[in-house]
């Protein structure tokens, strides 16, 4: 995904995470960040309560990355997540 959207010329990259996504440790790791919360409504009583991470480009590992991407939340063993401009 890093390395795809570094060939595209994006200067950023967005995704949304499930809050309660253990994952969201990995992707502080890979640079990042906490943009902002998302209720998203998708039918039927459902929602998705996301957060939007962001990472600019040049950020942690370029072409790095390998894990899925998507849907993340808390960091392991609990705390606040870090919210930071990318």
């Amino acid at each position: 995904m890093l390395g795809f959207s570094a060939e595209q010329g994006d200067k950023a990259i967005e995704l949304n995470v499930n809050k309660r996504n253990e994952a969201i440790g990995f992707y502080e790791h890979m640079g990042f960040r906490i943009l902002r919360e998302e209720v998203i409504d998708i039918g039927s009583g459902y929602v998705m309560d996301d957060y939007v991470m962001g990472r600019a480009r040049g950020g942690h590992q370029e072409t790095g990355g390998g894990g899925p991407p998507g849907r993340v939340a808390r960091p392991p063993g609990g705390g606040a997540p870090l919210r930071a401009p990318i």
